[in-house]
């Protein structure tokens, strides 16, 4: 099991990859992003089916977590090796915060 996991940005970046334990049975990641402050943010929460210390490993955008602006959760039920956060462009005092959590039997 894997997590969980906090990274914060508060200024347009990309946070390290968070790696996961893809060998679980049931994988399960929940995850949640926190807009805090005040100002406008954008960001994407990102994963990859590849090893992410590998250059130029391929990465996949979330489907409902992309392009976001507020505060949101979502999960992942099929298995991914590592998540991160892309974080477009701030405005103001704006920041996100990832958490992300792993529940699975370990095989």
């Amino acid at each position: 099991m894997a997590g969980p996991f906090i990274v914060a940005l508060s200024a347009a970046a990309t946070s390290a990859w968070l790696p996961l334990n893809d060998t679980v049975e049931q994988f399960n990641v929940g995850f949640g992003v926190r807009v805090n402050g005040t100002g406008d943010i954008n960001y994407t929460v990102q994963h990859t089916f590849g090893d992410p210390g590998t250059v130029g490993v391929d990465f996949f955008d979330h489907s409902f977590a992309s392009g976001r602006t507020a505060s949101i959760d979502g999960n992942y039920s099929s298995p991914i090796k590592a998540i991160r956060l892309v974080v477009a462009s701030v405005s103001g005092n704006a920041g996100a915060r990832l958490n992300v959590l792993q529940a699975g039997k370990t095989r």
